[in-house]
């Protein structure tokens, strides 16, 4: 499961232009704590929600 949701939230941060490492590692050094888990379910059902916390770790 871990790899789908990896492969979920690499789409999703693609479309944002950026890539899955960059991401984790904005929200790792903003001290965001989500999973990745409810990441990628962001990333599909709720993408607002997902640009939203790509935003925070600018």
């Amino acid at each position: 499961m871990r790899r789908l949701w990896i492969t979920r939230i690499n789409a999703g941060a693609r479309m944002l232009g950026t890539s899955y490492s960059q991401l984790i590692s904005g929200l790792k050094k903003k001290e965001i704590t989500i999973n990745r888990k409810m990441l990628s379910e962001l990333a599909v059902s709720d993408f607002n929600a997902f640009k939203a916390i790509f935003e925070a770790t600018k």
